[in-house]
């Protein structure tokens, strides 16, 4: 059982992202790159930095987090709609190997959650766009798959979610988050984790609510 985090706060403005500077600050190195995202202050969700997508390149970054039952989390700062990947989910290591499932996003705003060969509609809210999204996933070899969205990023209600009893196909070892490769500008991810151990929730607490604590007798002799 294991769970990996990264909230790329390690890292510099601007740098390109490896998996050799992932690590240390940010949390888990990723494990996987695809074309060339970089750090970048524009836009982050929990600190400082945040994962940019090129406008001009199919770019993200994965996990490779064996697991026959495993949740993903991640946050998702997207400035247009199209057809394309959020998250792919593969059998073998460096995004190889068969293809499992994973999220998409349609040119509607809408999300799909695949498994298993089934495609279900995220029903009940599009993403919306110029704001920091949460999605969460769970994938299983014998459970299915299900798939909520957050508009509000950190809160407990959910905008849209879907499920099925598909299930994925065998073991999943790499889980990447990607720019669609119809975008035509940067895409910004945050807070990616994976883990095997259970559902994720959010990276930010939600406010406390404060507490009203009554006057002592002291308090109220310092004002009497």
């Amino acid at each position: 059982m294991a769970t990996l985090r990264n909230n790329f706060n390690g890292g510099s403005n601007g740098t390109e992202i490896t998996t050799g500077n992932s690590g240390g600050v940010s949390g888990d190195a990723v494990q996987h790159i695809v074309g060339a995202p970089t750090f970048s202050n524009t836009q982050a969700h929990s600190g400082t930095l945040s994962c940019a997508t090129v406008a001009s390149d199919f770019s993200g970054v994965g996990f490779e987090l064996a697991g026959a039952t495993f949740w993903v989390r991640f946050y998702a700062y997207l400035t247009q709609h199209v057809a394309g990947s959020l998250l792919r989910l593969w059998d073998n290591v460096d995004a190889s190997g068969a293809y499992q499932g994973g999220i998409e996003t349609k040119a509607n705003g809408f999300l799909d959650l695949v498994c298993g060969g089934a495609t279900v509609n995220v029903a009940g809210a599009a993403v919306t766009l110029n704001q920091w999204v949460r999605v969460e996933a769970m994938f299983s070899t014998t459970n299915g798959a299900s798939a909520q969205l957050y508009n509000s990023s950190d809160s407990g209600t959910v905008s849209a979610s879907a499920s099925t009893a598909s299930d994925l196909g065998g073991t999943c070892r790499t889980q990447e988050i990607l720019r669609p490769s119809d975008v035509t500008v940067v895409q910004y991810f945050d807070d990616f984790a994976v883990s095997t151990d259970g559902p994720l929730g959010p990276a930010v607490d939600p406010a406390p609510r404060p507490t009203l604590v009554a006057a002592t007798a002291v308090h109220r002799a310092s004002r009497w």
